[in-house]
């Protein structure tokens, strides 16, 4: 197998549930980066420049997501489709 999808998220939700299911991840992500840029601080003694640069991307992200689904009315329907493709890199 060289490349494949996964469905991850495919349904309707309110702006609340989308909310909490998408944060979810980001901060997972901003999490992910974070333990990536200590732990290269610790082992190189310099900083990860692209972790950094990639944690203020998505915390920037997750701000304006917040402020647009708070802008909605929570009877509002939100459909998410996410799939993640997944290659071998050349």
């Amino acid at each position: 197998m060289t490349k494949d999808t996964i469905k991850l998220i495919d349904g309707n939700f309110s702006p609340s549930s989308a909310q909490s299911i998408l944060i979810e991840l980001i901060n997972h992500k901003i999490n992910f980066h974070g333990s990536e840029k200590f732990s290269k601080e610790l082992r190189f003694g310099k900083e990860n420049e692209n972790s950094e640069s990639r944690i203020n991307e998505l915390i920037e992200d997750k701000n304006k997501l917040i402020r647009w689904l708070n802008s909605l009315d929570n009877t509002t329907s939100i459909k998410i489709n996410c799939l993640i493709e997944i290659q071998i890199s050349e």
